[in-house]
């Protein structure tokens, strides 16, 4: 399929839908809405559809959509912790430097195996 080729085809749909060509049947006879038929708008709705259809394989075939490829890391927990922590030195020697908090003793590491 070329661009030229759904170009063509992408007018020939557009030229096939009319709102006033098409009217509503049931059991074969023709549904009015007073004294007017009513336009059955199911075929155009299709045109549509189908427009939207061909634009979407148009822009896949010229490469026109974002690649969808996705980046996946594992970061280990231990990694975590340590960039948790560094982080947190620096926002408190930060904190110290501007006079937020007072220099507060480093606390220890909490040790649960000795949580009863």
């Amino acid at each position: 399929m070329t661009s030229n080729w759904s170009d063509q085809l992408s007018r020939v749909v557009a030229r096939r839908s009319h709102p006033q060509r098409f009217v509503t049947h049931s059991n074969g006879r023709v549904v009015y809405l007073g004294e007017a038929p009513l336009v059955d708008v199911g075929p155009n709705l299709a045109a549509l559809d189908r427009l939207r259809q061909i634009e979407d394989q148009r822009n896949r075939i010229l490469g026109i959509y974002a690649p969808t490829a996705a980046r996946i890391e594992v970061v280990p927990s231990d990694v975590i912790e340590r960039l948790v922590g560094e982080n947190e030195a620096m926002i408190r020697a930060a904190e110290v430097e501007l006079g937020i908090l007072p220099s507060l003793p480093e606390l220890p590491e909490p040790r649960f195996d000795q949580i009863i």
